[in-house]
């Protein structure tokens, strides 16, 4: 599976750069839809995942926006 994904701010892509970079229909749905990025970053690039990365990934947003708050 292929996400937009920044790194540095651990944040997906929004739907809408998920379908512009190329990524998977649907990648920003495994994502809050309030931990979207709803614009291109320095650091945002596509990556290609294992549906078990994927789901590490999502864990590491979440984690990373409790510490946020």
């Amino acid at each position: 599976m292929k996400i937009v994904y920044d790194p540095v701010l651990k944040r997906p892509g929004c739907a809408l750069l998920q379908a512009a970079y190329g990524a998977d229909g649907g990648a920003a749905n495994y994502f809050n839809i309030d931990h979207w990025l709803l614009a291109p970053t320095p650091d945002m690039a596509l990556y290609e995942v294992t549906v078990k990365q994927l789901t590490q990934v999502v864990a590491i947003t979440e984690q990373a926006n409790e510490e946020m708050k």
